[in-house]
């Protein structure tokens, strides 16, 4: 399922926000692309968390994981500020524009996404 990322106050196409999963597995990843405008104001951060709410709240999954590149330091620490861990490194594990690639896999599950500070549920009236 891929979402767009649109602000209220602001027309058009910010980015998008990815959850795949498996039915009946309990797992999903999920990731995210944002217009170069739009990096660094926290719709990232605000949709990825919308985005493991469903996958953890309605869709009932048990760990949800988030794979980058290595390089893409704003991605790592998004996930850090989503209460994710560091799970791996795979070292070269694609080619990209002619290069290496080395991916990094960053996980939640549950249990963590409802206790951990400031990521699990919104707090009600």
């Amino acid at each position: 399922m891929a979402l767009a990322i649109e602000a209220v106050d602001e027309p058009g196409l910010l980015g998008e926000v990815v959850l795949k999963w498996l039915p009946g597995m309990g797992q999903g990843e999920v990731g995210w692309t944002l217009a170069p405008a739009a990096r660094g104001r926290g719709y990232g951060t605000e949709a990825a968390r919308a985005v493991l709410r469903l996958g953890f709240e309605d869709l009932g999954m048990h760990r949800i994981e988030a794979r980058l590149d290595e390089l893409n330091h704003a991605s790592a620490a998004l996930c850090g500020r989503l209460g994710m861990r560091l799970e791996a490194r795979h070292i070269d594990k694609w080619r990209y524009k002619g290069q290496w690639a080395t991916e990094l896999v960053y996980s939640i599950l549950a249990d963590e996404w409802r206790t951990g500070p400031a990521v699990g549920p919104t707090p009600g009236p």
